[in-house]
């Protein structure tokens, strides 16, 4: 469970510090500040100042990066919000912590996490602006729905997806994105599709009981995930892609589906690929993908015709929206 809180930016006020610590001896800090403060200074005590007008300008760069990034480490350790939390040093410094694990690692971090439970106990720091809590007692105060709670912007902008109202940021934006959906998914209105689950249910029963007759090996992970899609699509947009009826069960749809997620914690550390990655064009993907890319892609290209085609609607039925609705997805490309 993610409790991710703001942190203030680091006073230049250490930077002060360190240079006044240079020049006036009586200035007094901690031996581990002064260690750290004299291991920066020290490279700039041979730097004529007379010069500094002609030196180049990466030396200034370089002198900004080398004060900088001590500062912030200084600062996140012991002046941040956090510092008091306990959890592994690293994690509180820099974020490349979690990148090892999720990037290099392939996904262990959440594991990582529970061996730190296990180390520093129920509330960690897991890393610069995040606690990870593990404790059943903070079960109802981390998840609730009365105040007003903003989405973690850096987890979810990994998506780029910022105009979806799942990846919205904002609570209250959040919010009026929902309405429209919230009739759409009533408890009265999935009582009255009750049929649509079941039918897929009992293909499902069906189909497994094939496997059984056989003696064949069945992933259920890939089933599952067959039966959950047929039923996605049909109640929300009125066409099944039958994955249950297919020999494999449309494993390669599975496959890509269940690997965003690998995507998702590289695009969370390198931030530029995502929004790169969407930028290429659908034909593009298509070619150089493989066939995972591939079927996930024609499958998009369904639920995309559909939403031109209730868009288009919504300005030319001028009738009820459920009745729009309706229209649309009986008449939409991806129904013929």
């Amino acid at each position: 469970m993610y409790s991710p809180l703001a942190a203030a930016t680091p006073r230049s006020c250490l930077c002060y510090a360190a240079i006044n610590a240079a020049h006036f001896p009586s200035f007094r800090l901690s031996p581990f500040f002064s260690s750290v403060v004299s291991a920066i200074i020290e490279p700039l005590n041979g730097i004529d100042m007379e010069s500094w007008k002609n030196t180049p300008i990466v030396l200034p760069l370089l002198l900004t990066f080398v004060i900088s990034i001590p500062t912030l480490a200084l600062y996140r350790l012991f002046f941040h919000p956090l510092s008091h939390f306990p959890g592994p040093k690293l994690a509180a410094i820099t974020r490349l912590y979690e990148a090892y694990y999720d990037v290099i690692q392939n996904g262990q971090y959440t594991f990582k996490i529970a061996a730190l439970h296990a180390q520093y106990g129920p509330i960690i720091r897991i890393s610069p602006h995040e606690l990870h809590v593990s404790d059943p007692s903070f079960f109802e105060k981390l998840y609730r729905q009365d105040g007003r709670w903003d989405k973690y912007a850096w987890s979810y902008d990994a998506f780029s997806a910022k105009y979806s109202s799942i990846c919205t940021i904002d609570h209250e934006l959040h919010r009026r994105r929902r309405a429209p959906l919230n009739a759409f998914f009533s408890k009265a209105t999935v009582s009255n599709r009750q049929g649509i689950i079941q039918a897929h249910l009992n293909k499902l029963c069906d189909r497994i009981q094939e496997y059984d007759a056989s003696s064949r090996i069945l992933n259920l992970g890939t089933v599952i995930s067959a039966f959950t899609g047929d039923v996605a699509t049909e109640y929300i947009i009125g066409k099944s892609y039958s994955n249950l009826d297919r020999q494999d069960f449309n494993a390669n749809m599975t496959n890509v589906l269940q690997s965003s997620g690998a995507m998702w914690r590289i695009t969370k550390h390198v931030r530029f690929l995502g929004p790169t990655l969407k930028a290429l064009p659908m034909p593009v993907v298509e070619k150089i993908g493989d066939d995972g890319a591939k079927a996930f892609f024609a499958f998009l290209k369904v639920p995309y015709a559909c939403i031109c085609s209730l868009t288009a609607a919504n300005d030319s039925l001028g009738c009820h929206a459920d009745h729009t609705k309706h229209h649309v997805f009986q008449t939409c490309p991806a129904r013929r």
